[in-house]
Parts: C-alpha cells; structure tokens; sequence
C-alpha cells in the first residue's frame, strides 16, 4: 500500500510540474539548414517545448551577420534590409523594431547564446518542420526552395583530356576543374594530373563517360561542399581514378565528398589510391548500382564517417585497411560485394588464451598458437615454462601420483584445492592469476588495439551492421564482419574466411533470423560479446577455436559457475535454422546461458579434453529443435534436467573414427537419425523431439551397437571423464 501511495505522489508532482511549465531534460536534436546539418559548439536541444541552438551558428547559416552587445546581453542579426534583436532573458524577438513573443528567452550556456531556432528562422522567411521520428528540424531558406532544383537545368560538359568546359560555374585554373554551381556535368577525356573540386550549397552530378584521370598530389574528385554529391558511371562506359600519395587539399581519399554521396549507373569504374581510402565521404555513401572496382595500397576501400549503404551493384574491394568501413552504421541490402583486405594483424599477449595458462593444472590443451593449433617450435610466454607431462598433440596428463580431486575441472577452470601444488616445473610467469589462471588485458580481441594504420577488417561497422540481402564474399586478415554495436543479418548469402580473425563479431547483440552463412576459416565463427539468437538461416562454421561464441572470449566469471541459474547478457538462444559447426575449440559456447527451442544442429566439436562440443556458463536447456553434438568426452556438458525435450549422452571407450555413420533407431527399429562423422571422439550428445522418457534406442557406430535407455529427461550412458562447472559435466 505505501509502494502504491509513492508512485501516486510521484505520478501526481511529475504533472503538477509539466503544467507549471519547468524546463524539461537537456535532449540534444539535429537541426538541418537547406538539407546540410548544422555544426554547433553547444549541442542543440529542447527547452519548454522550443529547439534552442548557438546564436551565431544559426544566424550565420541563414547568411546573416551577427554583433553581440556586452552591455545590453543583446545581439543584432541582420540581412538584406531585415534587422532581428534578441536579448538575454527576454521572452521578445524584434524584426524590424516589431515585437515578436518567445516561450523561451535566450539565455548563455557554456560560453554560447541560445537563441529558439524556429522563432529566428520565420522571422527570415525560412520555412521550419520537426521530425519527431529523427529528432531533427528541418529548415528550408526562401532561396534554397526557389531554387533547390534548378541544379538539374544547369548543364555542361568537361573534357579533361583538353581541359575546355562548359556549364554555369564551371572554370578551369591550371589543373583544377572548379564547380561553383549546383548542376548536371559529363566529364570525359584523359589526364594524369587533374582535380575536379566542386565548392556550391546545391547539388551536382558527375557523369563518368570514359574518363581517365589521375593526380599525383591531389584527390582526383573532390566535392568539398555540396548540398548532396552524385557520381553516374554510364553504361557501357570504363572509367578509371588514380590518385598520389600525398594531398596538398584536405581529403581523404581519390573521390571524396565532404557531404553525402550517391553513386549509380551501369558502367565500370576503377579506383586506386595509393596512400587514402579509394571512396570516402565524411556523411553517408550510397550505391545503387554499377561495377566499382576499389583498391586502397595503404587504408580503405570504402570508408565513411556515418553510414555505408548498399542497395545493389558489383563492388570488388581490395585494401590493406579495412574494406567497407563506417563509423556509424553498414546497411546491405543487395548486390554482389567481394572484399579482401591484406594488411597484417598485430599479435597480442591475450592470443595466448584465457583461464589457466594453456595445460595448467591437470588437463587441457598445453600450448597453442593463436589458430588454437598446437605447433612445433611455439614457445610460451617468457617466465613460463611447460609443466611436466606436456604432450605436443595438445593433450596433457597428470604428474605421476597426482590425483584429480572430485570436481576438479581440467584446463583451469578451477583454482586448485587448498593445499595442492602446481605440477613440477610449473613456473607461473607475470600475469597469472591464481583465483583464476592467465590474466589478459582488457582488450579481449585476437589483435592488438587497432588504429588506422593496422584495421584491416572486412566488413567494419563502428555502431550496427545489418544485411538483408545480396551475395557477399569476404577474404580478410582480420575479422570478416565485425561492428561494435548490434549485427543483424536477415537475408543475403555470406561467404567468409578470415585469415587471423573471426568470421562474425559483435560487441553487441547478433540476430540471425534468415540466409545463408559459410564461414570457411576464422578463429572464432560466430560470436557476440552480448546475446546471440539465432532464429532461421543456413550456417555452416569452420572455426580454429570456438565455433559460436555468446559473451566473448577470454574468461568467464568463475562465481557464476556453480550457479544453475547463470547470468544473463551472454546467452544463446537458437529457436531455428539449420546449423553446422566444425570447431578445434567449443562448439556451442554460451558464457550465460545456452536455450534451445529449435532448429537442426550438428556440432562436430574437439578432438582434446580442452574443451566441449556444448559448454556454458551454467545453464544448457533444450526445449525443442534436433540436436547433435560430438567430440571428446573430457569437456562435453549436458542439458540440463528441467530441459522440455529429452537428451542422453553415450560416451564409448574408443574413439570414434573419422567417417564413421551413426545410425539412432527406436525399439521398433525405426531410423530417428543418421550422420556420417568427419572427426573423431567419443562423446555423442543427442537431442530430439522423437525421443520419449522410458523408451529404449539403439544407437549403431560403424560396426558396434550401443544401447540407451531413456530413463530421464537427461541419460548419460558410458565412463565420461569431464569435471567441472557449466551445464552438466559428467
């Protein structure tokens, strides 16, 4: 009861203040003038149902010039015979000397006078819309709008092989080609040293026919203002863009727009760059269509401060940095994309794995390189050398005499109970953590901190990438998708294969709900350092560690453990699809909690104990879906008793071999399930909706036959030999 009395008072002051008027929360808003975004210095937002922005930014946007009055707190803006006075803490606007009533009075915050931007821009003739949608004013001068269309009948033609040109504002000064006025241009012809620089507040299109221009100290198209840039490769037409390795101008790459860009057509167009990106934009790069071949020597093919989107085309990306890159969002939604990138990654102390030093105590996988493949001649970290009983093949055995104690999980994922010492020889370097073996530094990626210089992903968002369509290829040396936000992947066809990264990583949530997905060689397949759901699609995974990954790599909270109830924000949950995992590391690896509703899965997981074709951060539940899951008995866990669907566990005392069919029958002898292996092991975990508690199955391996009796929703049959935490391990 008083629960309900505070939430009454608190409903009934929230209201009381709203009709009194009290400013609300600072919300910062976008304001746009004649289509472009308006910079300001003090970020612009709502106060009392009124926009309020910096004074001299959006007077001098509207062409005005603008005197501040220290004595009075006034300022005066004027143009064109209109003279408008606001000052500080007056809830007045004079236009002309006629009082104009304000809701908010400006007022200074953080050094800037805040003036309300729809009161100054009607008083200017300017027409004012809010997008509640984009949180954005939208602002339209009286000349803008006369003739923001006009830039279509301006039409002209520049021949760079000749240097003549034709067009309103079109002028030629030495080697540049200067736009100076909104407008339609063909440019055609040959020439090893030219720019064309277009400088205008309207938009401008450039029709490629045939050109081939290069600059050996400049970018070859440089649209530095622009209300929008356009680029049409006509059809049937080859072009080529070659640009220097360093510019006297400031841009970023061999085409580049300060402002959004477009690019359409049905030619050909060839861009190199030798020491920048191939195509930038510091706003959003479309492409519709068009073949656009794009190599960068040194940074990116494609790279823009906002977002990338593309609805269709034939793009090849070759590049040392990364491919496609986009500081905010990469939006795919059709065409065919083939990117490589061929810069190196730089190792890092954390490729040496997380949890117990690599065959820490009693198990595991002993050394490995950053692939996860034990290697000739790899040496540990300085200060460490390898305990006694390290075999190369990645296996490790106990010291002579030493017992694992009951619970004990190899691998180190346990601190060793008290009094128990580390195998002889065992000499723990810098950096190692006896609550919970190896520490790593923060940075939990396979590489180095990145920078400019050393990204060389494939796919690259820094906030969200999502792919709803079009057939992408990616050959990198890094991860092949990765963003820092959410990923989305609702359609397209996906081929992967990256050379010391992972295939599809996320610092956020990834959703899977259709498409295509081959990851051929990654690290990691598939990981999220949030959630991972995947709800439909057709994924096959080739991974050298894990290969679908929910919370990231490089250790998990050893508390939550024990705990049945793990913690979630690294789940996986996969409600359908049909998915293939070949993984050296973990099949399916959910650092919170692993549910599944359905969907057809294969695992074909490790070949050592190191670890498990299912392992979990304490919760493995199947509710539904077919499920199959192979690999070495040391790490397998198990769902979970309180799962909806039945599952057992056969463990044989022999390996199974590599091709060996497995054959599932019921007691009538009925196939329920066949698969023919690719790796050995001795662990089957199987899951499946035709499977009932109390019935009897055979299951047929080569030439032996085992049975299992269905005695529980979970039924383990045969010696396991794994301990620890996560799901169940037997």
């Amino acid at each position: 009861m008083k629960l309900k009395k505070m939430v009454c008072v608190i409903v009934l002051t929230i209201m009381l203040l709203s009709s009194l008027g009290v400013p609300s929360m600072a919300q910062e808003v976008t304001v746009k003038i004649d289509e472009e975004k308006l910079n300001c210095t003090t970020p612009a937002r709502i106060e009392n149902g009124s926009t309020m922005v910096p004074m001299r930014a959006i007077f001098e946007a509207l062409g005005m010039s603008v005197e501040w009055n220290n004595e009075e707190k006034s300022v005066t803006a004027t143009k064109e015979g209109k003279v408008i006075k606001l000052v500080i803490g007056k809830k007045t606007l004079q236009v002309n000397g006629e009082e104009v009533e304000l809701n908010v009075a400006p007022f200074i915050e953080n050094g800037s006078t805040m003036v309300p931007v729809r009161a100054v821009s009607e008083s200017v003739d300017a027409k004012v819309e809010w997008k509640g949608d984009k949180y954005t004013v939208e602002i339209t001068t009286a000349e803008y709008e006369e003739n923001k269309d006009k830039w279509k009948d301006n039409t002209g033609v520049i021949d760079v092989g000749n240097m003549t040109v034709s067009g309103s504002g079109v002028n030629v000064d030495g080697n540049v080609v200067y736009i100076t006025e909104g407008g339609d241009f063909s440019l055609k012809g040959e020439n090893d040293n030219v720019m064309i620089h277009v400088d205008t507040k309207y938009k401008v299109k450039l029709r490629l026919e045939g050109v081939k221009m290069s600059n050996p100290s400049n970018p070859v198209i440089f649209f530095e203002n622009t209300n929008k840039s356009f680029i049409t490769i006509s059809k049937g037409t080859e072009n080529y863009i070659t640009d220097g390795e360093e510019y006297t101008a400031l841009a970023k790459a061999a085409i580049f727009s300060n402002d959004d860009i477009e690019i359409k057509g049905e030619g050909t167009l060839y861009v190199t760059s030798k020491a920048h990106h191939a195509l930038a934009s510091d706003d959003d790069i479309k492409i519709e269509e068009g073949t656009l071949l794009l190599t960068a020597d040194t940074k990116d093919g494609i790279h823009a401060n906002n977002t990338v989107k593309i609805l269709g085309g034939d793009i090849t990306v070759t590049a040392k940095g990364d491919g496609i890159q986009a500081e905010e969002d990469v939006v795919i939604e059709d065409g065919n994309i083939n990117v490589t990138t061929t810069g190196e990654v730089a190792e890092s102390f954390g490729n040496w794995g997380g949890g117990m030093p690599q065959g820490g105590f009693g198990g595991g996988r002993g050394w490995r390189d950053r692939n996860n493949q034990t290697t000739e001649g790899v040496t540990p970290p300085e200060g460490m050398t390898r305990p006694e009983g390290f075999v190369p093949n990645g296996e490790m055995t106990a010291p002579e005499g030493m017992m694992r104690p009951e619970g004990f999980a190899p691998n180190g994922e346990m601190t060793p109970p008290e009094g128990m010492t580390p195998p002889q020889g065992f000499e723990p370097p810098e950096g190692f953590n006896p609550e919970g073996g190896m520490m790593q530094p923060e940075n939990e990626n396979t590489t180095a901190p990145e920078d400019e210089a050393t990204a060389t992903k494939g796919i690259k968002g820094e906030t969200n990438v999502t792919i709803t369509g079009g057939n992408i290829v990616v050959n990198s040396a890094d991860h092949a998708i990765h963003c820092a936000g959410t990923l989305n992947i609702t359609g397209g066809e996906l081929s992967l294969s990256s050379e010391k990264g992972k295939g599809i990583s996320a610092h956020g949530d990834v959703y899977v709900e259709s498409g295509k997905i081959d990851i051929l060689k990654a690290t990691e397949g598939l990981e999220s350092k949030a959630n991972l759901t995947i709800n439909g699609g057709e994924i096959n995974i080739k991974g050298s560690d894990d290969g679908i990954n929910a919370g990231g790599t490089g250790g998990r909270d050893v508390a939550n453990r024990n705990n049945s109830e793990a913690t979630t924000g690294h789940d996986l949950v996969i409600t359908g699809g049909t998915i293939f995992v070949n993984a050296s590391g973990d099949g399916l690896d959910a650092n919170g909690r692993m549910i599944i509703e359905g969907g057809s899965i294969i695992v074909e997981g490790p070949t050592n104990s190191g670890n498990g074709a299912l392992d979990s951060g304490g919760v493995i539940k199947v509710n539904g879906g077919t499920m199959i899951a192979l690999g070495a008995s040391g790490m397998a866990e198990v769902p979970d008793n309180d799962s909806l669907q039945p599952s057992f566990r056969l463990v044989v005392s022999e390996n199974i071999a590599a091709g060996s069919n497995i054959v599932i029958k019921n007691a009538a002898g009925e196939v329920l399930y066949s698969y023919t292996t690719i790796k050995t092991g001795n662990s089957i975990v199987f899951s499946s909706d035709k499977l009932t508690v109390g019935e009897t199955y055979t299951v047929t391996i080569g030439e032996s036959v085992h049975t299992v009796e269905l005695g529980s929703v979970v039924t383990n049959v045969g010696n396991g030999n794994g301990f620890g935490f996560g799901g169940r391990r037997w």
